[in-house]
């Protein structure tokens, strides 16, 4: 996470624990785009553009949250 609230994250993503909407590995950092909508995963572009208030990662998952939500993904155990 960046000053601005901006969300960036790369690493092993085969099962969409990185939170992109995807199940790619990413070499380089990618922006998790967060949006005030009532979809379930933060990449869907729809909504008003919104910023991390605070993250939390680890091997196995990526939490967000916002001022409206809270994102949640974890790799399959």
């Amino acid at each position: 996470m960046i000053d601005s609230g901006e969300v960036f994250a790369w690493g092993n993503g085969e099962n969409g624990q990185l939170g992109l909407g995807n199940r790619l590995n990413q070499l380089t950092p990618q922006q998790i785009k967060l949006y005030h909508n009532n979809n379930e995963t933060p990449n869907k572009n729809s909504g008003q553009p919104e910023s991390a208030i605070d993250i939390s990662c680890g091997k196995r998952h990526t939490g967000i949250i916002t001022s409206s939500k809270f994102y949640l993904k974890t790799k399959s155990l």
